[in-house]
């Protein structure tokens, strides 16, 4: 039989379990409540605001023959449909960030009550945002975070705009969306630069191991190599693979040793790009033909 200390320890845990779900269900049902009333920017209108940070010049036969960096800020590629990208990637992302993303809708109050409790009886913060709140803080920037962490009424205005997006958007959008539009590594925006950059290949190409350590950047993009080969190495348990970790800390070396690398670059009409590109334009075609190009340089 439990000695009455025990019985008295469970019962406290019981209250306090109880109070933190009516607490969180009360705020969900308010949050809810509320969502009629905000507007969100559409899929379609996000994908549409999406550029990438390096402008095409294209010959008269579509061949690449100029490539001219226009935006600084970061490095971004096409946008990846779902369809262009790994499973594996996909499912490890949503195992690593938000496992109970195909089923709630916005909120995740199992883990929100559990952050909760976390925060209350250790003394460390930890958060609770799903892809929906994360995604929804990418699309608007009042949503960010001024510091380190959000203010609880940042958050909340966080939560109704989860809610929001998935009232009005699909889930394969929404996921679609997080993975275009979430940093990587340094400058690396976007599932496909960060393929690129980081492992030379197509996003539809990555090997699991290689996906697991993509998403592993995810939560802390510029954390120290060791750092994330650890985290790696923890979320290949979790996702059940039969990896050695010597196999996961060498994929994570490769990937993470030194500065990334995106080999498209091509210099063969530097004047014309400069004034043609430089207008704005994403992609060009010229009357230029690329091996005469050559030729002349």
């Amino acid at each position: 039989m439990l000695s009455s200390h025990l019985k008295g320890t469970w019962r406290i845990w019981s209250i306090t379990a109880f109070v933190l779900f009516c607490l969180a269900a009360a705020g969900f049902i308010a949050a809810a409540r509320q969502v009629r009333h905000i507007g969100i920017e559409s899929f379609r209108d996000v994908r549409a605001s999406y550029r990438v940070s390096d402008a095409v010049l294209l010959d008269r036969h579509k061949e690449v023959i100029h490539t001219l960096r226009t935006d600084l800020s970061g490095r971004r590629l096409e946008w990846a449909r779902l369809e262009d990208v790994s499973p594996s990637f996909l499912e490890t992302v949503i195992l690593a960030e938000d496992r109970r993303f195909p089923g709630h809708h916005g909120v995740d109050l199992l883990a929100f009550m559990s952050a909760l409790a976390h925060n209350a009886t250790r003394g460390r913060l930890r958060g609770a945002s799903t892809i929906s709140m994360q995604l929804a803080a990418v699309i608007d920037r009042d949503l960010r975070p001024r510091g380190t962490r959000r203010g609880l009424g940042q958050k909340w205005r966080q939560v109704i705009a989860a809610l929001a997006l998935e009232r009005s958007w699909k889930k394969d959008e929404i996921l679609e969306a997080y993975i275009n539009l979430i940093s990587y590594r340094g400058e690396l925006q976007g599932v496909r630069a960060a393929s690129k950059g980081l492992f030379g290949k197509e996003p539809s190409g990555l090997t699991r191991v290689e996906s697991i350590v993509r998403a592993s950047l995810i939560t802390s993009p510029n954390a120290p190599r060791e750092r994330v080969a650890v985290r790696s190495w923890r979320l290949a348990q979790r996702a059940g693979m039969k990896v050695a970790r010597d196999e996961v800390e060498k994929a994570t070396g490769e990937a993470l040793a030194s500065a990334y690398r995106i080999g498209f670059d091509a210099s063969l009409a530097p004047h014309v790009a400069r004034m043609v590109l430089a207008a704005g334009q994403v992609m060009e075609i010229t009357t230029l033909d690329g091996r005469l190009q050559r030729f002349a340089l």
